[in-house]
């Protein structure tokens, strides 16, 4: 969950579904954030057509709409997400089971590892991050 809807009154990250006023915010399980908005509402200065419009895991956004600014940020920290075919595990090198759903615990540079490994690294080989206050 490492995407925070942030609006003028409050702070929410995004772990399910966060209603802000006149957006809705859901977390999907690739990491990205669904915003289902009004339709006359814009994303970075663009149209969202649909009033639908989707977050990429590691990027934000800031919206507006019904006279509010409100920011999907991204805030850098590991999440559980679904694992894919060729996922692999950076400390043990091992692979995902895909057909039983086993998730993967990405670190907020991208890198995949199984949830125990995880619990046994204190920073990440990749990108150097301290880990340890992410297993949430």
């Amino acid at each position: 969950m490492p995407h925070r809807v942030d609006t003028a009154r409050a702070q929410h990250l995004v772990a399910d579904v966060v209603d802000a006023g006149p957006l809705r915010a859901h977390a999907l399980e690739s990491g990205a954030v669904a915003v289902l908005t009004t339709t006359d509402a814009t994303r970075d200065g663009a149209p969202v057509i649909g009033g639908v419009s989707v977050v990429p895991w590691g990027a934000g956004a800031i919206f507006r709409t019904a006279g509010e600014r409100i920011r999907i940020a991204w805030d850098p920290r590991s999440q559980l997400i679904a694992a894919r075919a060729g996922h692999e595990c950076r400390l043990c090198l091992g692979g995902f089971d895909v057909a039983k759903g086993e998730r993967a615990r990405a670190c907020a540079c991208g890198v995949a590892l199984h949830a125990g490994c995880f619990e046994l690294v204190v920073t990440c080989q990749e990108c150097g991050r301290d880990t340890r206050g992410d297993a949430t």
